[in-house]
């Protein structure tokens, strides 16, 4: 993304970054991995840790091309505390081997699936990418002894439609189910979620889709004219993860940083059409199946309190049961077994038994309530 299609040009807002200053002595001397190393996100993670003076890095990806990049066009191909680990997050034994190398203290997990029609036709291995991945990470963070696991969520999660969604939710309903255990028999890692809004310039954005098709003379096509969308920067995201991994000593919960009231898609391409001077038409087309008009930052089966981060809520979830490492065991074992065409199905029916009587028709309709700034959250009503 050029400097003239700035986030602040595009998106027409201010950015609000965290001051990362008290954060990055906490990283300090530590070891940290981070999963999904090669992504917008993770490298971004890798190098803002760099600077913390941290003891030694841990990048994790099954993208080779990612990693050469991040050693290459990121310089961490000289930086001695750096490793780069290819390692797919659906392999225990990968993972096991790593931390027992590096004995990791923090585990940044940005690792996930994300193109939602195209993982929707994939769903067994969105599932075991998205969910059982999360929990690999988890079983190895609780065996290593490590400290803190953040996992990189999305605000799909809210009121999901989409699989990626659904998987976003029942993984952040079982890292607070972790935390929770950990607590209550005196386990030594925490384990927190922070869901973000779409990522300003991300690999497979709306923002890049619109880039390529600027560039090539248009037309820029729009799923629909009435969409909006959440967005942040990636520093924004950034500063919102290494913020939540310095929780430890509070932990679990997810954690939502507040990006003001969400963004027509169709303003985004025409900021997009007017910086690069150029008479480009937009065409607008139908939404793709479980693809919301709108994304929601949190729904009526969670609770926002403030974090005594300014700009961060907290969420704790008001879901009826846990999900269990069980749980995911048997999702695990139907699409081993060759039960992947049920996948979606058993997904949702677990997420509505989680959070309630709520039946699908409710929960692709959504719930208004995360739909408002968080600015005016301070007595959120659920």
């Amino acid at each position: 993304m050029s400097g003239r299609n700035s986030a602040a040009a595009v998106l027409g807002r201010s950015t609000r970054p965290i001051d990362l200053g008290s954060v990055r002595d906490f990283y300090r001397c530590r070891s940290v991995l981070v999963a999904g190393a090669g992504g917008r996100i993770g490298s971004a993670l890798c190098r803002a840790i760099r600077h913390s003076g941290c003891q030694q890095i841990s990048g994790l990806d099954c993208d080779e091309h990612a990693l050469v990049d991040l050693l290459g066009v990121d310089g961490f191909a000289s930086d001695e505390r750096f490793k780069e680990f290819l390692c797919n997050v659906r392999d225990p034994a990968r993972i096991a081997q790593i931390f027992t190398q590096r004995q990791p203290d923090i585990v940044l997990h940005a690792a996930a699936l994300k193109p939602v029609a195209f993982c929707e036709r994939h769903a067994a291995e969105c599932v075991l990418t998205n969910l059982v991945g999360v929990r690999n990470m988890a079983d190895a963070v609780e065996r290593s002894g490590a400290s803190m696991m953040v996992h990189v969520s999305s605000d799909k999660a809210a009121a999901p439609t989409s699989l990626v969604g659904a998987c976003m939710r029942l993984a952040e309903l079982h890292l607070t189910w972790r935390d929770r255990q950990a607590l209550a028999h005196g386990g030594s890692a925490r384990f927190a979620t922070v869901r973000i809004g779409n990522v300003f310039g991300s690999r497979g954005s709306v923002i890049e889709a619109f880039a390529r098709q600027i560039a090539r003379g248009g037309p820029v096509t729009l799923t629909d004219r009435g969409m909006r969308r959440y967005f942040m920067t990636v520093e924004e995201a950034v500063g919102l993860i290494l913020r939540a991994g310095a929780s430890e000593a509070t932990g679990g919960g997810t954690w939502l940083l507040d990006v003001g009231q969400p963004v027509y898609i169709r303003d985004v391409a025409a900021r997009m059409i007017a910086l690069s001077g150029k008479d480009i038409d937009i065409v607008a087309c139908a939404p793709g199946e479980s693809e919301k008009l709108e994304e929601d930052l949190y729904d009526a089966h969670e609770r926002a309190t403030h974090s005594g981060v300014e700009g961060v809520l907290r969420l704790d979830t008001l879901a009826n049961r846990p999900v269990t490492k069980n749980d995911i065991d048997d999702l695990e074992a139907l699409i081993r077994d060759g039960g992947g065409a049920d996948v979606r199905a058993r997904v949702f029916g677990l997420l509505s038994a989680c959070l309630g009587e709520t039946d699908q028709a409710d929960m692709a309709t959504g719930d208004e309530s995360g739909r408002e700034s968080l600015a005016a959250s301070a007595h959120p009503q659920h």
